[in-house]
């Protein structure tokens, strides 16, 4: 992530406006999710910006969505 989307990801979150998680890499990351579990991959994700605790949890919902661990 570049510097001004982390910045502008921290202004966000100090005004409580919405996500201060890059949102668009769940998009990108959902139509993976099943290869991703079928072979067992283990994925480092550089997208949580200025709030990686509730990147976390939004993936973890997902992925827990899907009845995968």
């Amino acid at each position: 992530m570049s510097e001004a989307n982390m910045t502008a990801r921290a202004n966000v979150k100090l005004n409580g406006q919405m996500e201060a998680y890059e949102p668009t890499f769940l998009e990108a990351l959902e139509p993976a999710l099943p290869h991703i579990a079928r072979h067992g991959i283990k994925v480092a994700i550089n997208a949580g910006a200025s709030d990686t605790k509730m990147f976390h949890e939004a993936v973890t919902k997902m992925v827990t969505a899907k009845g995968w661990s």
